[in-house]
């Protein structure tokens, strides 16, 4: 199984990625590709890192600001190859 797509890596812009699913030391986990949008005029706001591992968007001085992990999927796709 291979998983490819793109990510952001800490740059403006995505770039591609690939792993081999099947091999020791790869792990996925439930927070990959999560976004939150903070709510500037939220009552009660969420703090900025209260879900760690996310990626953490919201407006500042009339701009959209974002954190995210080192490697944030933005889109993949697993290719199951089967052997004949």
């Amino acid at each position: 199984m291979i998983r490819g797509g793109i990510c952001y890596r800490g740059k403006p812009f995505p770039e591609s990625f690939s792993a081999k699913v099947h091999e020791p030391g790869y792990s996925e986990t439930w927070r990959e590709g999560v976004s939150i949008f903070h709510n500037p005029n939220a009552r009660h706001p969420l703090p900025e890192y209260s879900i760690p591992g996310v990626a953490h968007h919201t407006s500042r001085d009339g701009r959209i600001v974002a954190s995210m992990p080192d490697c944030f999927p933005v889109g993949s796709n697993t290719i199951i190859i089967v052997p004949s």
